[in-house]
């Protein structure tokens, strides 16, 4: 398995080194393409992709986009961040990332396991949509939540389909009773 980490601006102390980190999703179809070769197809996951930073359907299609592009090799290691500087400067509000999360995941998996889609929620609504590409892994890639706590752990169990242990480093960085 090839894990990424995921940040899309971060403060300059934490800029991941020489070449900082690349997109996720971009960095993952290259990479997808690359080492489908000679035998060697690795898993291509997250450590973690922080699901609140980008809109849930446009997360979704690229998502579903790179498991037909590696030929069903994603998995979705989903985080919901800890970096507040990195929420404020995309706009978003960090003590809302936990039921951010829990809502882009309900909706990312609607349109990963229906061709046309319906959802009615707080942060998106639709009517009879369609991404187009469906994932290559059925019903969808794998979801493991990267985090620890009673809301993560309940995610796990609600609608995803494991954990990745490590997910809580930082969790201090937030003072919130909504953590994760």
């Amino acid at each position: 398995s090839l894990y990424f980490a995921d940040h899309i601006i971060t403060p300059q102390q934490q800029s991941g080194g020489n070449d900082g980190f690349m997109d996720i999703w971009t960095a993952m179809s290259y990479v997808a393409a690359v080492t489908n070769v000679q035998g060697w197809s690795p898993t291509l996951g997250q450590c973690a992709a922080v699901i609140p930073y980008r809109p849930p359907i446009q997360q979704a299609k690229v998502a579903a986009t790179v498991d037909s592009l590696s030929g069903g090799r994603l998995m979705i290691g989903a985080g919901t961040g800890v970096v507040e500087s990195e929420f404020e400067a995309l706009g978003l509000n960090v003590h809302d990332r936990g039921e951010m999360t829990d809502e882009y995941l309900k909706i990312m998996i609607e349109l990963w396991t229906h061709p046309v889609a319906s959802f009615h929620g707080k942060y998106a609504n639709f009517d009879e949509m369609t991404i187009s590409v469906r994932p290559v892994q059925q019903p969808h890639p794998p979801i493991l939540v990267v985090a620890t706590g009673k809301r993560p752990f309940r995610r796990i169990a609600e609608f995803c389909q494991g954990w990745i242990p490590g997910g809580g480093r930082g969790m201090d960085a937030v003072k919130s009773a909504d953590a994760g």
